[in-house]
């Protein structure tokens, strides 16, 4: 209903109230106007006012009779009883008097001609009378009879009169109440009429409200309906652009496996200063690349709501030195000054999510040094313990603020406040000199948000900018009593977040990789006879990890498929497997299922997931099916190097510089015991390798 319509109703019900608020006004006055000719009329009825009079008048007749009676009696006995009958005449006389009382009939009419008059009459002939009547018990002498009935006959007249206009006054009383009560008949008819004129208007109205209520509520449920069609249109569009990001992400990473892979062996070969500059800036680009599609998939999940905190004990000291350790050589390319610097009071084990830490400071300092042609860029952290919400039982909060410092161009107050907006730049010109995508500073002030803390930032042109993350800790040597060097401290969950714009992940510490050695009772293996399989549809990522384990001074056999695998592993001995996730006949999720229901020795064996897919989901997924491992792709040397020590850790395996590309997760260092009702039904054995 449009708001104008609900004006105009709304004016007619004022109007309607204001009308029936009228309509009661008016019953009330008729009510009392009613109620007063009804006291009235039952003052006049039940005192009978007229009749008081008349009765006045008949007490004089009686009266004066017997006055003349007596006035002319000669016998003694008889005047004895005449004179009491006298006496009885007077006092009924006189009480009849104050029945006429202008008082008594104030309420019914105003006033009566002679009325006053009379009475003054009548009392002046009482007051002389009763010395006379009322004097004793002896007869009335005639004589004075005869006095009395001179002064009393006059009064015959003027009370004849004044019957006559009271009659005449209580006549026209009547008549005006008879017609009172016509005009108050016709004015209850007529507010009848009206009233149920005004019943009607309501309920119009009641009807019209109720109509467009039916319209309103048919029209609110198709908006429903529609809402609810555009929902599910919407929700199965995010589903499509998941899948499509996610498919998007697999059949992006798994080339970049085989581009990055490749540089990165060729790098380690011989060659010329011009071709190894050639390659290193092809190897770059290609990262470069990689941390966009990273950046986008991380904003998809940020939408969708898909992307979760996993905290885990982490050395939040060691996390900042790798960070100082790979941001610094490219501080020093530009020559630019990295200063690290660790607060006092910084607790040494916190329950974080370390990879997304990581994540946020890479973004941070990666930002500074892009932003900052000389000078330095400085890391500072410290502690603060924030007041805690009243009712806690801690008194204070403990909060990480790690601040990011630089010299750089700095920026004003317009740029700062589009700094954390999607896809936006400092300098939004054609010719500006920095690149990016724009997302790098939402995505870290996001995570930092998921993780309960925030980022701000502080700036002016030419003189740097100040980005400080604050974050609420769990510190877990204050709450479990435990410290680094303890035997019981905890150990962080290897997890390495990328870096940005270019800049890779750092490698999982000594801390960090948890080594743990074979399951009790099996030979640890040695470089030699360690017994690998790859299995991958795609022959460019079979090539390339073969030239990685040659690297590592490891041989390799090569699958195609998951069905292959299991035939392989039913039929030889085997220490690893490094399955693709995607495949065709059978996918390397239902392959380790199927691996780990041949039996213990199966069960033990360590299955390693490589996959271009850099979704959580997918990690579950390979834990749920029984993977240890999971590393995606692209997969350079470090990358495997670092997988094989944290399930092999007695193999002589080469030191290698440089950094990792990829995120790797070391997740489970046994393989579940699952029963054999729980293997899929295997595809036809397939031969060849």
């Amino acid at each position: 209903m449009r708001r104008r319509d609900m004006r105009r109703i709304s004016r007619w019900y004022a109007l309607a109230a204001l009308l029936l608020v009228l309509l009661l006004g008016g019953v009330g006055w008729l009510q009392t106007r009613s109620l007063s000719l009804l006291n009235g009329s039952v003052l006049y009825e039940g005192d009978n006012l007229l009749w008081s009079f008349y009765q006045l008048d008949s007490e004089y007749l009686r009266l004066r009779e017997q006055l003349r009676v007596l006035a002319v009696e000669p016998d003694a006995h008889k005047a004895r009883r005449q004179t009491d009958a006298l006496r009885e005449r007077y006092e009924i006389f006189v009480s009849r008097i104050s029945l006429i009382e202008p008082e008594r009939m104030s309420q019914v009419v105003s006033g009566i001609d002679g009325q006053p008059a009379m009475l003054q009459r009548l009392r002046a002939f009482v007051a002389q009378a009763d010395a006379i009547v009322t004097s004793g018990p002896e007869v009335l002498d005639p004589a004075r009879c005869r006095a009395l009935l001179a002064q009393f006959e006059p009064l015959a007249e003027p009370l004849h009169q004044l019957v006559l206009a009271a009659n005449q006054a209580f006549g026209e009383y009547a008549s005006h109440r008879n017609e009172a009560v016509r005009d108050t008949n016709r004015i209850s008819i007529a507010l009848t009429v009206f009233q149920s004129l005004l019943t009607v208007l309501l309920a119009g109205l009641l009807v019209r409200q109720l109509t467009s209520l039916e319209r309103r509520r048919a029209e609110l449920e198709d908006l429903a309906v529609s809402l609810q069609h555009a929902r599910a249109d919407a929700e199965q569009a995010s589903r499509a652009k998941s899948a499509f990001l996610a498919n998007m992400s697999h059949e992006l990473r798994t080339p970049f496996n085989g581009l990055l892979g490749m540089l990165s062996l060729l790098e380690s070969s011989p060659q010329a200063p011009e071709q190894a500059e050639q390659l290193r800036t092809a190897r770059e680009s290609g990262e470069h690349l990689l941390d966009i599609l990273d950046d986008v998939l991380d904003v998809s999940r940020l939408d969708s709501g898909q992307l979760e905190i996993a905290p885990t004990p982490v050395d939040l000291a060691r996390l900042l030195r790798d960070v100082d350790a790979l941001m610094g050589p490219q501080a020093r390319a530009r020559g630019l000054t990295l200063v690290l610097d660790i607060g006092p009071g910084l607790p040494a084990w916190v329950q974080v999510d370390g990879k997304r830490l990581k994540q946020i400071v890479f973004n941070l300092v990666g930002n500074a040094i892009k932003f900052t042609e000389r000078g330095a860029v400085q890391i500072h952290t410290g502690l603060v313990r924030r007041p805690a919400p009243a009712g806690a039982v801690d008194s204070a909060a403990p909060e990480l603020v790690l601040s990011v410092s630089d010299t750089g161009i700095g920026m004003d107050a317009d740029t700062l406040g589009r700094l954390f907006q999607r896809f936006s730049q400092g300098d939004s010109s054609i010719h500006r000199r920095f690149g990016g995508t724009g997302l790098g500073l939402e995505i870290s002030r996001n995570l930092a948000r998921l993780m309960g803390g925030d980022i701000s930032a502080s700036s002016e042109p030419g003189r740097g900018s100040v980005f400080t993350l604050n974050l609420p800790l769990q510190v877990l040597d204050e709450q479990m009593g435990a410290h680094p060097g303890d035997a019981h401290a905890p150990v962080a969950a290897p997890a390495a977040a990328r870096a940005p714009s270019g800049v890779g992940n750092a490698a999982p510490s000594a801390a960090e990789a948890a080594p743990v050695g074979p399951p009790h009772g099996l030979a640890t293996p040695t470089r030699a006879a360690l017994q690998v399989l790859v299995c991958d549809d795609h022959p460019v990522n079979c090539k390339l990890l073969v030239a990685l384990l040659g690297r590592l001074g490891l041989a390799a056999r090569i699958c195609e498929h998951g069905a292959q695998a299991v035939d392989l592993v039913r039929s030889g001995a085997w220490d690893l497997v490094l399955m693709d996730m995607h495949m065709p006949v059978m996918d390397g999720l239902a392959a380790t299922r199927a691996i780990r229901a041949l039996g213990p020795r199966e069960r033990a064996l360590v299955v390693v997931a490589v996959t271009a897919d850099a979704f959580e989901e997918a990690r579950r997924l390979a834990l749920d099916a029984g993977m240890n491992d999971v590393v995606t792709k692209p997969l350079q040397l470090r990358d495997l190097r670092d997988c094989l020590l944290r399930h092999f850790p007695h193999l002589d395996l080469p030191v290698l510089p440089g950094r990792s590309v990829g995120p790797v997760y070391a997740v489970r260092t046994e393989a579940p015991a699952l029963p054999a009702s729980t293997a899929p039904a295997l595809a036809e054995p397939i031969s060849g390798a």
